[in-house]
């Protein structure tokens, strides 16, 4: 018959597990398809090499056919104990170091296999058999390295097949299925190579028996999914499961349970197996029905064990029998006391970031009157939320040598510390201070945990009854500026270090509001003060830019526009003044914004009520584009520059024209003449002089005046006397002139308080003025009265009066009324100063009553003597 019926056979064999190998290696990610691909594989090689081994007749081919089957020969014992090992659940023993010792000796069987004719080690003796069969085939007498390989593969089924008979014991129904076809189809070939080596066959039955392995792993495959379903090592997963696993009757009654289970429920699940679970999970008869008619349901219980709970993932299934019926439930406890801790303390700090970004919201934008209240209620809000019974925020003073508690808040029934804790000494507290100038956050779950050195701390806290707390610094740039702290005084508190953190943050956000609260209120002050000032200064300023248009102004009176005020803004110079002044402004402007020089000028304006005002404008450089006018109504001065003017010449002029007349008077003396003549030159002469020196005199007076040197000395005076002597002394002038001089007064008046020289010279000259300005054949008549203050001196003339709109000016310096200038009378504009200046020393008054043409009256009113 020949080889080749074997052949054909081994030929399918190796189809079979070809097939299988496809796939094994189609469902490569399931567990132990890698190693039923590897192990068929070699299979093939075997199948294939032995049965070119069978149909060739030398001994040299033969033998190398059989040579190349050793790759697949010693392949199949590793892969079929890795295949168990991963479908029982113990690959994890197949480390790198074992793998590589366990592939030691297959190794060192194929190089013994293709070098036995150097050591005759593995084949003793080869020769070709052509007795037993119908064709030639090997008698081998095989040496000691072959019985080395042959017993290290059994060692490897067996411990297989060892592995696999416990897994069937302890299996269920399913992978018991599962496990018979993994143990028949391991056991055909081992029985065939078995018969081969006790040479009970000329034939190695041994690939023929994989044929039968072979429709043993696709029967497998395809009826009980194999590779569909996981690895059955119960012991080794359900076991080891965290989980807590209890198989329960459709009554509720425990059945079965692992250890994981055991332990959450303790020992009573143990003696409680077959009785309802319920009873165990929950003491209330209420939960317990609630929970009892379950078949299905999801739900976080709370379990107590002692002081303590525990959250628990309760995951309720049934389970289903072939039929679909339901044989009982699963009830699956996993501890979610972490996930639930972990997801309350985010829940907690997330709460806790966004109460810190609302607060820091605030404090961007806050005006200063408001960083106070806002900071006691940050510190509320926190305290409240941390759960501590005081927060406070001491800040540093005096070159960080003390400190004091500036903000507190306390929950009720804490005694607020304030008052006493003012100016503390930094020194005192070394310790703190030395952690707090390295910008470190100190948190102590008790105060005393607090280290040695740190005494002084533990004292002053303790002193407190504070328990625990949380002080961080307050920094502002590299600056300590203070400490914001929480304290717990009713009990302990934990604390964690990313909230201590975020509380830092809090204390840098604070300190910035401080300090620009600081910033803010000086700068509030500043300008406060600058608006004082700027409110105070009588002139106009406006910022013009370049092109000479208004952006804007100050002015203290709408009455200093020189027009409406609501039309500046955005005007043009050429709008608001006359031509020729705009053009002059213009110029100084583009001066000013070139040289970046201040710019002055003067010019003057016809206002509205028809008045003309002389104006000074200063210009100064704001920026590029602009400038800054300061205008300054320089009227009154003006006035009195030309008033001074007007004096400086008058004032010559009186000086000169007597100094004239005296100096003709003493040529005609020198020159000699009649007696008579000579008399008269005398007497003008002494006159002359007599009315320089009075111009002279007023003059000092009016200097005395300004300087503030002219020194009266008030005491009680009797007034008859005194005007009695100035009526003697200007009678002489009225007669000279032609005037009536009349006097009417008691020669007894009461007391006045004045000065005997400062009162001659006030009325001496308002007699002379009288008789200046009273035409020839006038009179003038000085009378007193008396009221309950003091007592009026009146003295009356008819002579040519005064304009009306003089009368308010009368008394100014320099000033001379207008009809006096145009007729031409001397005078110095000094008199009427001197008088007025002189009498309000005194606490006395001069009132002027005046009709144009009709005469003039001056009154002064001087107090009584107060004794």
């Amino acid at each position: 018959m020949g080889a080749l019926p074997y052949g054909i056979f081994l030929f399918i064999t190796s189809l079979i597990a070809t097939v299988l190998a496809y796939m094994a290696w189609q469902r490569r990610e399931a567990t132990g398809a890698k190693l039923i691909t590897l192990l068929m594989l070699a299979v093939v090689e075997w199948s294939l090499s032995y049965m070119l081994q069978l149909v060739s007749t030398s001994l040299a081919t033969k033998l190398f056919w059989t040579k190349l089957q050793y790759p697949g020969i010693v392949i199949i014992p590793l892969a079929w104990l890795a295949l168990v090992l991963q479908y029982t659940g113990q690959a994890r023993q197949l480390t790198l170091y074992k793998t590589l010792l366990l592939t030691s000796i297959p190794c060192l069987t194929v190089i013994m296999a293709w070098t036995n004719k150097y050591h005759h080690l593995f084949y003793n003796q080869v020769a070709l058999d052509t007795t037993s069969y119908t064709f030639p085939t090997l008698k081998i007498v095989y040496g000691p390295w072959f019985w080395i390989h042959s017993s290290y593969s059994y060692i490897l089924l067996a411990t297989a097949a060892l592995l696999i008979m416990q897994a069937f014991k302890k299996a269920p129904r399913l992978y018991r299925q599962q496990t018979g076809i993994l143990l028949l189809g391991m056991l055909g070939p081992w029985v065939g190579n078995l018969l081969y080596l006790l040479n009970f066959s000329p034939l190695d039955l041994t690939p023929f028996a994989f044929t039968i392995t072979g429709v043993l792993l696709v029967f497998g495959l395809v009826h009980y999914q194999l590779l569909e379903i996981g690895p059955m090592a119960r012991d080794t997963v359900i076991e080891s499961m965290k989980d807590g696993i209890i198989v329960l009757d459709t009554q509720g009654r425990i059945l079965d349970f692992n250890p994981a289970a055991e332990r959450i429920l303790g020992h009573s699940v143990r003696q409680n197996v077959g009785k309802s679970v319920w009873q165990i999970l929950f003491k209330t008869p209420y939960l317990s029905e609630s929970y009892r008619k379950a078949t299905e349901m999801r739900k976080e219980i709370i379990l107590e064990n002692g002081e303590t709970q525990r959250y628990y993932d309760m995951h309720i299934s049934p389970l289903y029998d072939r039929q679909g019926r339901v044989t009982g439930r699963l009830l699956v406890l996993r501890d979610t006391t972490q996930r639930k801790e972990a997801q309350e303390a985010l829940q907690y700090r997330v709460a806790f970031e966004q109460l810190i970004t609302n607060l820091s919201t605030k404090f961007i934008s806050l005006p200063h009157d408001k960083v106070d209240q806002e900071i006691h209620q940050m510190l509320q809000a926190i305290a409240e939320f941390i759960g501590v019974d005081r927060s406070y925020i001491y800040l540093l003073t005096e070159n960080n040598t003390t400190m004091e508690c500036t903000y507190e808040w306390c929950a009720e029934g804490i005694k607020p510390k304030t008052e006493n804790f003012q100016a503390i000494p930094t020194e005192s507290l070394p310790w703190w201070m030395g952690r707090l100038e390295r910008f470190e956050n100190i948190f102590l779950h008790s105060v005393e945990d607090l280290p040695i050195d740190a005494r002084a701390e533990r004292v002053f806290l303790r002193a407190q009854k504070v328990q625990s707390v949380i002080v961080v610094p307050m920094l502002y740039g590299q600056d300590l500026i203070g400490l914001l702290g929480f304290e717990a005084i009713r009990q302990e508190r934990e604390w964690q270090e990313e909230n201590v953190t975020l509380l830092g943050v809090v204390g840098d956000i604070v300190a910035s509001a401080l300090k620009r609260q600081q910033a803010e209120q000086a700068l509030h002050q500043s300008e406060a003060t600058n608006q004082a000032i700027l409110n105070a200064i009588p002139d106009l300023m406006f910022r013009i830019d370049q092109e000479g248009y208004f952006l804007d102004f100050k002015v203290s009176d709408s009455k200093q526009m020189y027009q409406p005020s609501e039309t500046v803004l955005g005007s043009h110079l050429k709008d608001m003044l006359p031509g020729e002044v705009a053009k002059k402004a213009l110029e100084h402007i583009n001066k000013a914004l070139t040289t970046g020089e201040v710019q002055l000028f003067e010019y003057q304006l016809e206002l509205q009520d028809g008045s003309i005002h002389t104006y000074e404008t200063r210009l100064v450089t704001i920026n590029a584009n602009e400038v800054l006018s300061i205008v300054r109504d320089i009227s009154e001065r003006a006035r009195l520059e030309r008033m001074k003017s007007d004096f400086i010449n008058r004032a010559s002029h009186e000086l000169r024209t007597p100094l004239t007349t005296a100096i003709l008077m003493v040529e005609l003396l020198r020159e000699g003449g009649p007696n008579q003549e000579t008399e008269q030159y005398w007497k003008i002469l002494k006159q002359e002089l007599q009315r320089q020196k009075e111009i002279v005199e007023d003059l000092l007076v009016v200097g005395r005046l300004e300087n503030g040197r002219l020194k009266l000395h008030p005491k009680a005076l009797n007034l008859p006397p005194l005007l009695d002597e100035v009526i003697s002394i200007m009678e002489t002038r009225a007669e000279t002139k032609k005037l009536a001089l009349l006097s009417d007064y008691p020669h007894q008046l009461p007391s006045i308080n004045g000065d005997q020289n400062g009162l001659k010279r006030v009325f001496v000259n308002l007699l002379d003025n009288a008789i200046k300005f009273t035409p020839a054949g006038g009179q003038i008549r000085l009378t007193t009265g008396k009221n309950r203050e003091g007592i009026n001196v009146h003295i009356r003339d008819t002579g040519i009066g005064i304009p009306p709109q003089d009368i308010s000016e009368l008394c100014g310096r320099f000033f001379r009324a207008s009809n006096a200038i145009h007729k031409e009378i001397p005078g110095s504009g000094m008199g009427l100063y001197m008088v007025k200046s002189i009498v309000e020393e005194l606490n006395g008054q001069v009132t002027v009553e005046s009709e144009l043409d009709a005469g003039t009256t001056v009154t002064v009113s001087l107090p009584y003597r107060k004794e």
